[in-house]
């Protein structure tokens, strides 16, 4: 008898939650194919650029040297402006000297912030 109630509760409890339009629900689906498919194009091709990411912004905060023939290549510790914040740890060769505080516009893909890449293009241009 218990459990009987306890669906009750719960089938009531269902009917009293907001309900999504349906243009909201389209829209939420037509964002979720739009994700799926940036997904696939940058596992495909390996590359997250304005074709498949959306921009944003990382936060420079380490720069270590590395050894290298340039003399350029260095290790980037990063902080995303993206869902959770992600720290990731980042290997180039810039174009330009890097500063820790520095932010640097990246392209991401919207529900995988670890995979990005650096603009250096819009970079260069700050």
């Amino acid at each position: 008898m218990g459990a009987l109630r306890d669906l009750m509760r719960l089938v009531r409890w269902s009917r009293d939650q907001p309900r999504p339009s349906f243009a909201d629900a389209m829209a939420t689906s037509v964002q979720a194919t739009e994700d799926v498919r940036a997904y696939q194009d940058a596992l495909i091709s390996g590359v997250v650029g304005p074709h498949n990411g959306v921009p944003t912004t990382a936060l420079v905060e380490e720069v270590r040297q590395l050894p290298s023939p340039s003399g350029r290549r260095v290790e980037l510790v990063l902080r995303i402006d993206g869902p959770g914040q992600p720290r990731v740890t980042h290997t180039a060769e810039p174009p330009r000297p890097v500063r820790v505080g520095e932010l640097l516009p990246v392209w991401m893909l919207r529900f995988e912030p670890q995979r990005f890449s650096i603009d250096w293009t819009r970079a260069a241009a700050s």
